[in-house]
């Protein structure tokens, strides 16, 4: 259905806009990413709200998706992979709202160890024709993102969305080791 709708929207743009071929395939492209992760997005935060966990689902794919803008991290093959991928770290991010609030020792620990990993890894998905610059500046948002979630973590009282912040931030660092070191061919 999705590529269907997505095929119709990009043909209708090389009309209307008057784009090649080439130019098309990539709207079509960008419309098909746009419209598996919009309909991911709610279908995460139906679930969750039908378990009571809609507030923790929605700042978990707020925390994980700004880190990984700029910091980049593992992609899987297919969409269905992906999708899966992401119940998975939305669950552990549920089950650890559960959990005390972690004190400041243990935010404190994860907050260098992301840190740590961004400032190796980030930003992992960067082709190195875009130039050092350019990865630099995105690095350097990267920490600046994680820095802004680590310290609303510490400012927030209630339990469940303290961890959920945690658990999401560290998930996308670990992504970034999944993913570093690897070269185009063996990414999957």
């Amino acid at each position: 259905m999705y590529e269907k709708l997505s095929r119709c929207l990009a043909q209708w743009c090389q009309n209307r806009c008057q784009v090649n071929e080439e130019e098309r395939e990539a709207v079509e492209y960008g419309i098909r990413i746009v419209i598996l992760t919009f309909c991911k997005f709610w279908l995460f935060v139906f679930l969750g709200g039908i378990l009571g966990y809609g507030k923790e689902v929605v700042a978990a794919l707020i925390v994980f998706g700004s880190i990984r803008r700029f910091a980049g991290g593992i992609h899987m093959s297919s969409s269905f992979k992906c999708t899966l991928a992401m119940g998975c770290m939305l669950s552990v991010c549920i089950w650890m709202s559960n959990y005390p609030k972690a004190d400041e020792k243990v935010l404190f620990f994860f907050w260098i160890t992301t840190l740590a990993l961004a400032v190796y890894f980030a930003p992992a998905d960067f082709t190195e024709n875009k130039g050092a610059m350019v990865r630099w500046k995105q690095k350097v948002k990267a920490i600046c993102i994680i820095n802004m979630w680590y310290i609303a973590a510490l400012m927030i009282c209630k339990t469940s969305m303290h961890n959920v912040i945690i658990a999401a931030a560290v998930i996308e660092a670990i992504s970034l080791i999944l993913y570093g070191g690897k070269d185009e061919s063996e990414r999957t």
